[in-house]
């Protein structure tokens, strides 16, 4: 990068900002560290004809808003709302004079699409990729999310149907917590806690909606244990929408986890997976990560996926390490040892991947780009405030972050923000991406 580039992305602020930026990020040569703080007012570029350029976000609070860019406007929000992970629908509950309901939502313009009669005291927990199904549950009690079970030895749960489909209820004796339903929305894939009432372990089973029939998820690795031990740090819908990827670290104390798939006598202590769920055949499958992942500060650990699905993306700032994983193959294709790297306590590192291969990486306080398959690092942003969330808009332009309650719009070319949308519930922001499109990060309220 030469002089004349480096003073483009310089401002009269920089000099003292990158020095506060200098204990998150350690600049290599070549390297920008800069804070962009001047901002050019909200127009956001809609992109290629047809494209909506719009963001749905959450907040922590469960608060969804649709952000429009173009006219600098929230166009609706929605308290305590769940978007379906192709974007395709937005669904929430309400009581009326009626009772208690499950509304569905135009997760475009927030209008009520429609309405099913519920049992009292439920609320979504999972619903399905195209919409059609919603499972419900009595709400979790404060500090008790997914991988924070409660105490509890016998599951009430709900699955409703937005077409003629009647509800069904199950009682399944033990601790059970609903993850995702299969593609046809047959299955209900759940993680049992074990023992229910002081669970430190959990399994993965697969509930038959019709029969109400609980069994294991079968797997091609003959020699893994159902058993689950680890901690979920985030989770990646494949684009098509047949493919859960949930990435496991292991805490701080804990035994390693055995590489079945490693050769005979090498060492097969693993720190790190990703777990993987066909939605559509019903098994499992174990990615086991290459060591140093998982074995520095195992939360800060990150996963993401390009666009079109084909690869996997593994950030382990806390040991300055980048694995690439094959989709299709499932297999890890790429490691790569980035000393630009670095970790901030306890924050998971959050990651967007462009279709040109650019690899975004945000350690929640500074922005890192990686180009080509080197992960050669070319610039880095230094943030006075924590970010939260990363992606990036339709047509790959720019790069957009959550601060301070608000979506920063960041123009990958000229490496500056050229705008923000404040949203209205505030707080750490989640982007989700446009409405009616294919979805690829879940975030996880147990990401911490």
């Amino acid at each position: 990068m030469d002089d004349a580039t480096v003073d483009e992305h310089r401002s009269s602020t920089e000099v003292a900002s990158s020095r506060r930026a200098a204990s998150r990020w350690i600049a290599v040569v070549g390297l920008v560290i800069a804070v962009v703080v001047g901002v050019a007012g909200v127009n956001a570029a809609l992109g290629e004809d047809g494209v909506d350029d719009r963001l749905l976000v959450v907040d922590d609070a469960g608060t969804v808003s649709l952000l429009d860019p173009a006219a600098g406007s929230v166009v609706f929000e929605v308290d305590d709302g769940v978007v379906t992970p192709d974007r395709s629908a937005l669904f929430t509950t309400a009581v009326t004079g009626d009772g208690p309901v499950l509304q569905s939502r135009d997760p475009a313009t927030g209008d009520v699409t429609g309405t099913t009669a519920i049992p009292e005291g439920r609320e979504v927990r999972v619903v399905s990729a195209d919409g059609d199904a919603v499972v419900l549950m009595a709400p979790r009690p404060a500090g008790h999310e997914l991988y924070e079970p409660e105490q509890r030895s016998m599951t009430e749960l709900t699955i409703a149907f937005t077409d003629e489909r009647p509800p069904i209820d199950h009682t399944l004796d033990g601790n059970f917590e609903p993850e995702t339903l299969s593609v046809d929305e047959s299955t209900l894939f759940l993680l049992q806690y074990w023992p229910p009432l002081e669970p430190d372990r959990y399994f993965v089973r697969q509930l038959d909606l019709a029969t109400g029939e609980i069994s294991d998820v079968a797997t091609p690795q003959v020699e893994l244990q159902p058993e689950m031990r680890g901690v979920a740090r985030e989770q990646t819908i494949h684009p098509d929408g047949h493919f859960l990827y949930t990435l496991y670290t292991l805490p701080a104390g804990a035994e390693p986890v055995h590489d079945v798939e490693a050769d005979p006598g090498s060492d097969t202590d693993r720190w790190a997976f990703v777990h993987v769920l066909s939605l559509d055949e019903g098994w499992s499958f174990c990615i086991f990560l290459p060591v140093p992942i998982g074995t520095g500060d195992e939360a800060t650990v990150g996963l993401g996926m390009d666009p079109a699905g084909a690869e996997l993306t593994v950030v382990d700032p806390s040991t300055q390490t980048v694995a690439r994983i094959d989709a299709e193959s499932m297999e890890v294709t790429d490691v790569r040892s980035v000393p630009a790297l670095r970790a901030t306590e306890r924050e998971r590192a959050q990651i967007a991947v462009t279709d040109d291969g650019t690899t975004y990486v945000s350690n929640g306080w500074s922005i890192l780009e990686l180009v080509g398959e080197e992960m050669t690092p070319t610039a880095a942003w230094a943030h006075e405030r924590r970010v939260s969330g990363l992606s990036t808009s339709p047509d790959g332009s720019q790069l957009r972050f959550g601060r301070d309650g608000s979506v920063v719009l960041f123009d990958r070319a000229s490496g500056r923000e050229v705008g923000q949308l404040r949203a209205p519930g505030g707080g750490d922001l989640s982007l989700l991406g446009p409405p009616s499109g294919a979805v690829t990060e879940i975030p996880l309220e147990c990401a911490c």
